[in-house]
């Protein structure tokens, strides 16, 4: 890790702690951070295996004619439906709106809140809730402009394999078929996640059109794109930290609880699981949304640092320091 990598979280890291407004944006934003790098690598290999199990799925029904079944089964469904089901229903929908518009908020006035405070401006918790919501649109059609790209390159790349796997089974060549796509869709992938995540920022911060951030952001990206990719893989190293941290704390809990019940506080069992259960789910909440914070402050302390002026990538500096040592040699 360079040097700049390092003040650049030690400086995330600062305003993590120090800002204590920001862990409940943060722990909110968390819940649109599907899309950080490590998900964008990790999370998508058990989708392989649950498509691979859906299309097994179709190819049986396709092959001994089950088409005929679903009609039926469709319309079951609605006759079923009652007036209970369509309030619950409604309950969910209310909810999730009500969450999206929270997180979306809350992503809004994270990344306006690191900007903030990296450059010294006076904010406060409610003046990034106002931004957050003036900001609302246009952080939901970045958001949505990101996953829509991600999911049409999927369904593109994973269409032939679909209709041939169901047609006539599966044979080498259509496995080198999907391995292949899968690895340009990753690339892809990585590549949308830093040009909106760039975007939003210039949207957020300078108060540009969704089109000019877009463009503003192919600008930056394509200028630091290895530099991008670093951070990238700082941040993946990060995110593992954190999973054992918040292993070893759930391991410290489970482990008081183990020490408690062999001192035999028998009639207490049951409220000692209870309270060690809600200590577990604070400790989760409040590791995500610390997470949340470092993570977010960290790209927008990237972003301005390169957005104004140039940010020489580690290998570039390790390749030039390796150079000037071999001419040095050669004298």
């Amino acid at each position: 890790m360079s040097s700049i990598y390092r003040a650049i979280m030690r400086q995330a890291l600062k305003i993590m702690w120090q800002t204590k407004f920001l862990w409940f944006f943060g722990l909110f934003a968390a819940v649109l951070e599907t899309d950080r790098v490590v998900n964008l690598v990790v999370d998508k290999y058990p989708r392989l295996f649950d498509l691979s199990n859906f299309l097994t799925t179709l190819r049986e029904a396709y092959l001994v004619d089950g088409w005929k079944v679903f009609w039926p089964s469709f319309g079951a469904f609605f006759t079923n439906f009652t007036l209970g089901n369509g309030l619950l229903l409604l309950l969910f929908v209310v909810l999730g709106i009500f969450l999206l518009w929270l997180a979306l908020v809350s992503q809004a006035a994270l990344f306006s809140g690191a900007y903030k405070i990296y450059k010294k401006q006076k904010t406060s918790f409610g003046a990034l809730v106002k931004i957050g919501n003036a900001k609302f649109w246009k952080t939901l059609w970045l958001n949505l402009l990101t996953r829509v790209s991600i999911g049409v390159v999927w369904f593109v790349l994973g269409l032939p394999f679909a209709l041939i796997f169901v047609a006539r089974g599966v044979d080498w060549s259509q496995s080198v078929f999907i391995i292949a796509s899968f690895i340009a869709s990753i690339i892809f992938a990585l590549f949308v996640y830093f040009l909106f995540r760039y975007a939003l920022m210039y949207m957020l911060n300078d108060g540009v059109s969704t089109g000019t951030a877009i463009k503003a952001g192919w600008n930056l990206f394509k200028k630091n794109w290895l530099v991008s990719i670093e951070m990238a893989i700082v941040l993946f190293l990060a995110d593992v930290l954190t999973v054992i941290v918040l292993l070893v704390g759930i391991f410290v809990l489970l482990l008081v609880y183990a020490i408690l019940g062999a001192i035999g506080l028998a009639g207490l069992n049951l409220i000692i699981f209870v309270i060690l259960t809600l200590a577990a789910i604070l400790w989760i909440i409040w590791v995500a949304a610390l997470s949340s914070v470092f993570r977010h402050t960290t790209w927008t302390i990237l972003f301005v640092r390169i957005s104004e002026g140039e940010v020489l990538p580690k290998i570039m500096r390790l390749v030039g320091s390796g150079l000037l040592n071999k001419q040095s040699d050669v004298k």
